[in-house]
């Protein structure tokens, strides 16, 4: 069974540090990328990852702490165990310097950090970067999940019926992934009626009647990576024509974006293509979101595709394209897919074969 290049990776990290300086990795997705440890779904720290241009050390956790103790105390012995083993590794004289990564890091952890080393922010952007070109292998399991996903949603809109709630279907969605071998990979977006308007409403106890708009946002987690799909459907035969109006515009916008979306080409275009034919058809104001992301081991992931981002679509990195309208009180309309990018069209990954 193939493997994920762990080790090419961190050669990779190494010839783009340009000094002696450690940086510290502390995002437990990153530690995944670059190791195969996987305590993602932990609420507790459980490693800590530390790279200069030639050395790599690994602090996998639990450390000998006293329970009882709180998170902030915790965090603080973590961290001065961690620095021995740094300090015994290096055999320094002088004082080390440690490049922190304050977006996944706590304060308590900072300023313990502070008190041991000389800290500086550590620059994400080649983690990113590196992140963002999916290996091959990568790719088979980024087009699993979405392939997962694209069957789930079948099942999904083959389970609606009158008389369900949006939390009953919710827990079919959940069922169904399990039946894949997957598990969701973001909390499923399961909205009946008006609550369609809401981009991010969690499921309630709202039942579903005839001739009621369904938003259906689901996405599969296969072997640690992500699908991301939504479809909008009408149930019922009685369709307010604004609803098709409105579907009209959002899959034009989507088919615009999509066109857009090969590589080479501008982000911030992408997102262009969409917006600026939802605003020349009056919508512009019930456009409040970008119009996709990268995703990957996360769900959501560089690049943003909104019109004020500056950078071009990279051969292969998988994105989202997902225009839509909202009209508050009355519904919204949401089209979505995974996409891989390539020199020609991009491969759509969330569809069944």
């Amino acid at each position: 069974m193939s493997r994920l290049p762990y080790s090419e990776r961190i050669q990779s990290l190494h010839s783009h540090i340009p000094d002696s300086n450690w940086r510290l990795i502390s995002n437990p997705t990153d530690i995944y990328y670059y190791t195969g440890l996987d305590c993602t779904e932990s609420p507790e720290r459980e490693a800590w990852l530390f790279v200069n241009n030639t050395q790599t050390l690994l602090c996998h956790t639990p450390f000998l702490v006293p329970s009882a103790n709180s998170y902030a105390v915790l965090a603080s012995l973590r961290v001065h165990e961690v620095a021995k083993k740094l300090i015994s590794l290096c055999d320094e004289k002088t004082h080390l310097t440690v490049a922190l990564d304050t977006d996944n890091i706590t304060v308590a952890e900072q300023e313990a950090f502070a008190t041991l080393f000389t800290v500086t922010q550590l620059n994400r952007k080649f983690l990113w970067e590196q992140r963002q070109l999916k290996s091959k292998l990568e790719i088979q399991h980024l087009t699993s999940a979405a392939q997962i996903t694209a069957r789930v949603m079948e099942k999904t809109i083959k389970a609606l019926r009158v008389g369900i709630t949006e939390q009953d279907l919710l827990r079919s969605v959940l069922q169904f992934f399990l039946e894949e071998k997957a598990t969701a990979a973001f909390p499923p977006v399961i909205a009946f009626g008006d609550h369609t308007a809401l981009p991010h409403h969690r499921p309630s106890t709202t039942v579903l009647e005839k001739n009621m708009p369904v938003l259906l946002d689901i996405g599969a987690k296969y072997e640690m990576y992500c699908g991301d799909m939504t479809r909008t459907v009408w149930f019922g035969d009685t369709v307010d024509p604004e609803f098709v109006k409105i579907e009209s515009i959002v899959k034009d916008a989507y088919s615009q974006a999509e066109q857009q979306a090969v590589a080479g080409s501008a982000i911030s275009a992408v997102d262009r293509a969409a917006r600026d034919l939802i605003s020349a058809a009056g919508y512009g104001p019930y456009y409040i979101h970008t119009t996709g992301h990268g995703l990957g081991l996360e769900i959501h992931e560089p690049p943003s595709l909104y019109h004020t981002e500056s950078g071009k679509l990279e051969t292969n990195s998988t994105i989202t394209i997902e225009p839509g309208i909202y009209v508050p009180g009355k519904f919204g309309y949401r089209y979505e897919n995974t996409l891989l990018i390539t020199t020609k069209q991009p491969k759509i990954l969330t569809k069944t074969e």
